[in-house]
């Protein structure tokens, strides 16, 4: 019995100590807006860490206002590593004399930004300018002008952010990275891309988008994958100098318009998709390919019967091999690292430790059945009558 209590005081405090008794918001004291411009500011406000990667300056647990300002956090020209989490952002007011955000991070490195919630943000909730290795995960914006807006950034990583009624959810300009596994909902205009190459975009959610789901300007190198848009004025539009892009394994339901490529627009892959209900399914303009030859595989069109060529509107492209069934759609793995995550950590070591102690208890319980028996058999010959 003893032994089955200390193995379930060591799980909960390996659960405690990996953080799973943690909620999702936990703002819990009230701050002032906060100005950081190099790392000599860091220091001075006595935030837990050090600065470096295994530990991080943690900003967390607060309530700001910017009470009508035009910042709720302001970070600049550092490098250190920094954790802003759990926190809530509100009292944001757009300015016209500069630009207004409830974080804002200007030329830093090794930032991320998680768990956090932004309300009555009337301006940008997250701003990103000139900055790299930094990484937006599990944020709530709800009601802002923009919900992250990024320009001129090198391998960003935003990943599991709800955006709700926002204007644009997402605009980059000039980046590469990752964007996965997000929820765009109800904003005028979901994600807006712009003059940037090697961008993976996996995963995401946006749904009823009055106008474009994503949009893409002078883009090129991009991957587009298993990505969802549902309810939209038009779900996917590729606009002049959009090339060589890869959109494979999306569904486009109940859109307005599918996809729209403009003239200009050469050499996108367009395959293994699924077209389904939309009032037009794809208008193409420009020079792009609706299948992949070496697969022989195209597209699901459910407005189409048989294997027949799909011919695509607004030009001469076609898909050659359309599938008479749809797609399944494949979520992946988030593409950030290879390591377990932390809950898959959490549920491992509750199961090693669980099975240690069984294993213990049983062998326990073995021994002593096996003294039990000798014992037992002990006393048995003791009382066997001896013949004189």
């Amino acid at each position: 019995m003893k032994s089955i209590k200390r193995a379930i005081v060591c799980v909960f405090a390996i659960l405690f100590i990996l953080g799973v008794t943690t909620p999702l918001i936990y703002a819990q004291s009230q701050s002032e807006p906060i100005l950081i411009q190099s790392d000599t500011d860091i220091s001075t406000f006595g935030f837990d860490g050090k600065g470096t990667i295994t530990e991080p300056w943690i900003i967390e647990s607060k309530v700001i206002s910017a009470n009508g300002g035009s910042y709720c956090i302001r970070i600049s020209n550092t490098k250190s590593h920094i954790v802003i989490r759990n926190c809530e952002f509100d009292g944001i007011e757009m300015p016209t004399s500069e630009i207004s955000s409830a974080v804002y991070l200007d030329n830093v490195e090794n930032v991320t930004v998680e768990n956090n919630k932004f309300n009555d943000i009337r301006g940008i909730g997250i701003y990103l300018n000139t900055s790299k290795n930094v990484k937006l995960i599990e944020n709530t914006l709800g009601d802002s002008y923009f919900g992250i807006e990024s320009r001129k950034c090198n391998n960003i990583h935003i990943e599991s952010n709800v955006m709700n009624g926002c204007i644009i959810g997402i605009s980059l300009w000039r980046v590469n990275g990752i964007i996965y596994k997000n929820i765009l909902n109800n904003c005028s205009n979901g994600l807006g891309i712009a003059f940037s190459n090697n961008v993976d975009i996996n995963d995401n959610r946006i749904i009823f988008s009055s106008g474009t789901g994503m949009g893409l300007n002078n883009c090129g190198q991009l991957t587009i994958t298993n990505n969802s848009y549902e309810n939209c004025s038009t779900g996917l539009s590729l606009n002049p100098s959009c090339n060589n892009i890869v959109v494979f394994n999306n569904e486009f339901i109940n859109n307005k318009l599918g996809v729209a490529n403009s003239i200009d627009t050469n050499n996108n892959t367009f395959y293994q998709n699924n077209f389904i209900d939309n009032n037009i399914q794809a208008f193409d303009q420009g020079n792009n390919i609706w299948y992949n030859t070496s697969l022989k595989s195209g597209n699901y069109w459910n407005d189409h019967v048989g294997t027949s060529a799909y011919p695509i509107p607004g030009g001469s492209n076609v898909d050659r091999y359309p599938s008479a069934e749809p797609f399944p759609i494949y979520s992946e793995e988030s593409p950030d690292n290879w390591a377990f995550t932390r809950t898959n950590i959490i549920v491992a070591v509750a199961i090693f430790v669980i099975a240690l102690s069984v294993f213990y208890i049983g062998r326990k319980i073995r021994k002593k059945n096996a003294q039990m028996h000798d014992s037992d058999r002990n006393a048995t010959t003791e009382e066997e009558p001896h013949d004189n």
